[in-house]
């Protein structure tokens, strides 16, 4: 999937190659962070929600003729089916640009910025060669969706089974008989309430087909892991933090509020998470794997365990969640019978718990997880071990963009690239830190872009091998200066 990006800060005219691991590296002021926050913007839920609630749901329909059919069918009849896979075949780029048409009018709030030269942002998406997985994702999606849950039966519905093309959407005998005694049929559900039902439900299902779910760990991450609002509720759609003493609120920029409010929503419901990836674990082979995962880091990288302050329950499957059910405190626990609060534990500590959370208790295959300099006070050792972990979590179904200055990240890639070739990987896997094959990536599922100077560089060859030389250019000179002092 391919964006191309003109007037994002510093960044005047550039296109980059999305792909399941996106790595962006550069000098410090260069637009990485808003690049990948743009990024974000667009294919998260902030970026559906701002743009089902700012537009106009007859303003839409127009730009989607045959969602504009379905609706008037709906209206008049009660009830239509389409081929959800034919209007996702046509129209799936277009919605995205549309998408991005919007969020380029409000990007300034989703990077807590109020500079006024965003305003010239614009944005524009191609889906390219992920558009047969998209398809794909659509064609697998089951949706169960109602309007009105909470009644006896629901006033409308949208139906889809798995491996089916069509949608179904219906209004409810419920409906119906509240407008018996009119002539008209959706009296029930005012029409421009069903239009926005049908609107949204057709169009989240576009939006998750491409990525299920949009994470960011911000810099900001080492901070708030130690969740400094304690008491505090925050809206995780909004982003707005609302203490228990009423003083006001506190409105956080997206990128920060979507990860503090991960992070607070996975202690306060702690009982509903846990009993659903119970479940999950015994179910879904990637969920297992993902929390699998989630102790490869804590055993190879952090050297301890991420647990909460009151244990509970033992996962009961072949995989357990090591800590059992979060309660209020995160803690780390080095050794058995140390136990250390998140706030005194190391920076690296800080850093890395929160992807051991998210891996555990949240990760859905096809979510993109963007992650602000995952190295961030990182020893250069699990520097190169993070790039690894990050691979396996591209090779486990998750996409990963990241953000980088670390030359251990980038070298050690082109050494995971390199592997992904050989012949005898078991043998080969010896070599590495974490000693496992699943890190080897193909140069088909990686990016790896300069971003300098205004515009990003591909620094992925033809041939696969990546060249860079950004971070040489600094040694050569640290050596120059020592030879001729």
């Amino acid at each position: 999937m391919k964006i191309q990006i003109q007037n994002l800060g510093l960044i005047k005219e550039t296109e980059v190659d999305i792909k399941p691991l996106t790595i962006l590296v550069g000098p410090n002021n260069a637009g990485k962070t808003w690049l990948a926050y743009a990024v974000a913007s667009i294919f998260g839920p902030w970026g559906l929600t701002n743009y089902l609630e700012e537009c106009e749901a007859e303003e839409v329909v127009k730009q989607f003729e045959l969602l504009d059919q379905v609706v008037r069918q709906v209206l008049a009849t009660g009830t239509a089916s389409f081929d959800l896979v034919e209007f996702a075949d046509k129209y799936g780029e277009q919605y995205f640009n549309s998408i991005a048409t919007f969020a380029q009018k409000k990007m300034f709030e989703f990077m807590g910025t109020q500079r006024e030269d965003i305003d010239d942002l614009k944005i524009s998406i191609r889906l390219g060669d992920t558009k047969s997985n998209f398809l794909e994702n659509v064609l697998q999606m089951q949706v169960r969706n109602f309007f009105g849950a909470s009644l006896k039966e629901p006033l409308l519905s949208l139906r889809k089974d798995r491996g089916k093309k069509r949608l179904t959407i219906f209004i409810s005998q419920q409906s119906i008989s509240l407008s018996k005694d009119t002539e008209d049929i959706t009296e029930g559900l005012p029409p421009e309430m069903q239009k926005e039902v049908i609107i949204e439900g057709v169009f989240t299902i576009l939006h998750r087909a491409l990525y299920n779910h949009v994470r960011i760990l911000p810099t900001e991450r080492t901070t708030y892991i130690a969740f400094p609002f304690p008491g505090a509720h925050l809206d995780e759609e909004t982003s707005i933090v609302r203490p228990e003493a009423k003083r006001g609120e506190v409105r956080l920029a997206p990128a920060v509020g979507s990860f503090l409010g991960m992070i607070a929503n996975t202690v306060e419901n702690e009982t509903r998470i846990y009993n659903r990836r119970l479940q999950a674990v015994k179910k879904d082979t990637y969920i297992k794997r993902y929390v699998e995962l989630a102790e490869i880091l804590e055993e190879q990288i952090l050297g301890g365990n991420v647990i909460f302050s009151q244990q509970m329950l033992e996962m009961e499957s072949a995989v357990s969640l090591v800590g059992g059910l979060p309660a209020r405190h995160v803690l780390f626990e080095p050794a058995a019978d140390i136990k250390l609060p998140i706030s005194v534990a190391s920076s690296m500590v800080k850093e890395l718990s929160s992807l051991v959370l998210y891996l555990r208790y949240l990760a859905q295959p096809g979510e993109l997880l963007v992650i602000d300099e995952p190295e961030m006070n990182l020893h250069p050792e699990a520097q190169v071990r993070m790039i690894e972990f990050l691979a396996l979590l591209v090779n486990a179904g998750l996409k990963v963009l990241i953000t980088t200055h670390s030359p251990y990240v980038v070298d050690h890639l082109a050494n995971l690239l390199k592997a992904s070739a050989s012949a005898d990987q078991e043998r080969v896997s010896d070599l590495f830190y974490l000693k496992r094959a699943e890190a080897f990536l193909s140069s088909e599922r990686v990016s790896v872009y300069l971003i300098e100077q205004g515009k990003a560089t591909n620094m992925i060859e033809e041939d696969g091998v990546l060249e860079l030389h950004t971070f040489g250019d600094v040694s050569e000179r640290i050596s120059d200066i020592f030879f001729q002092l």
